[in-house]
């Protein structure tokens, strides 16, 4: 399986739903310090079944779920959808009606 696109919202830093595209070759994240490249990294982890919040630089779970500032209310749920799609055709036994051959997930957490 490929992993195809990923959309975070309310995902640590990513307040706004945010879209990233990952397309065939090599796909980079870049940016300065602080702009959120290793939340996509564990937004990733998370929805592929990290459960630790020791490995996502949390404190606890609900740190995972942007916690609001100055100028922003906190976010709840949290949620990650993730694309993915298989490296061939051939693995997948069923289409959608539009014939695509990617499935689709999503992982919502709320605060307690």
């Amino acid at each position: 399986m490929k992993l195809t696109r990923l959309r975070l919202i309310g995902f640590k830093s990513f307040v706004e739903p945010t879209d990233f595209a990952i397309e065939p070759g090599l796909t980079g994240v870049v940016g300065p310090n602080g702009c959120g490249k290793s939340n996509l990294v564990e937004a990733v982890r998370w929805v592929m079944g990290e459960a630790s919040y020791k490995a996502m630089r949390a404190a606890e779970m609900d740190d995972v779920i942007f916690s609001g500032n100055t100028g922003r209310p906190a976010r709840s749920p949290s949620s990650i959808y993730a694309m993915l799609r298989p490296f061939t055709t051939a693995l997948f036994c069923c289409q959608g009606n539009s014939g695509s051959s990617q499935a689709g997930f999503t992982l919502s957490m709320s605060a307690v």
